[in-house]
């Protein structure tokens, strides 16, 4: 019996045990790794670094042995489309709830000052030769009044990153903190794009067998030899001993 499986950001169109499906692609080698998360956005993303960056014995896995797939060209592009659809300003959720695994990873996102939250940077100090100089004090005292100014303003902006009831963290802020992650774990490095159209356990207690329809600049090894000329050419198989639908 069939049974139908639909993501929301679409990565998977799929029956389970079709094996019309399963034929069509019988000649495909799988290509096999250990752990494969169906959905680059908000949960996949989450799992992903927890899966990579968890410590202690036995814990964290090796980046090799981890795929993503999700039919988008970059990880959480649906989450950050369709908040900016809603005219979202703050998330509903607390600094508490994040992407990371530290507990206070959001909220030290608090203390950026107003420059980092433009992608800018702070002004630089002036050297201890310049200071010697009466040009060189003139000009320390611009920056030290360029400074206080942009203490003024940091602190000002500071109020706004988190909403003042339950700290929920400004949408801008949040989207930087997953970048950071997405960053730290190297995570776009294991995106594959492509779409899961059948998943099969094979009748296997130590696999399962996965077909994805990946995106014509992806070959699901990320060397980007795809071609949509020959018949099965976006399509591959793998098999994964962990799957996670998320």
């Amino acid at each position: 019996e069939s049974q139908n499986i639909v993501l929301d950001d679409n990565t998977v169109h799929t029956n389970i045990n079709d094996s019309s499906n399963t034929n069509t692609s019988s000649n495909i080698k799988p290509i096999h790794v250990p752990w494969l998360i169906v959905g680059g956005g908000i949960h996949g993303v989450h799992i992903a670094a927890r899966l990579l960056g968890s410590e202690g014995k036995g814990a964290g896995i090796n980046p090799d042995d981890l795929c993503i797939i999700d039919g988008n060209q970059h990880l959480l592009q649906m989450w950050k489309s369709r908040t900016a659809n809603t005219g979202m300003k703050y998330l509903r959720s607390s600094a508490g709830y994040h992407l990371d695994i530290e507990e206070n990873s959001l909220r030290r996102m608090r203390h950026l000052t107003v420059g980092e939250q433009n992608g800018e940077q702070e002004v630089s100090n002036t050297s201890s030769v310049e200071v010697k100089t009466r040009k060189g004090r003139k000009r320390r005292k611009m920056n030290k009044h360029k400074a206080n100014k942009t203490k003024m303003g940091t602190k000002a902006s500071q109020e706004q990153i988190f909403s003042n009831d339950y700290e929920r963290p400004r949408l801008d802020i949040f989207n930087q903190h997953c970048d950071a992650v997405i960053e730290k774990y190297e995570l776009d490095r294991l995106h594959r794009q492509g779409f899961v159209t059948a998943i099969d356990p094979c009748g296997s207690d130590d696999h399962v067998r996965l077909e994805v329809t990946m995106a014509s600049s992806d070959n699901g090894t990320g060397t980007g030899t795809g071609t949509s000329s020959e018949e099965n050419a976006n399509k591959v198989v793998y098999t994964a001993e962990h799957i996670v639908l998320a």
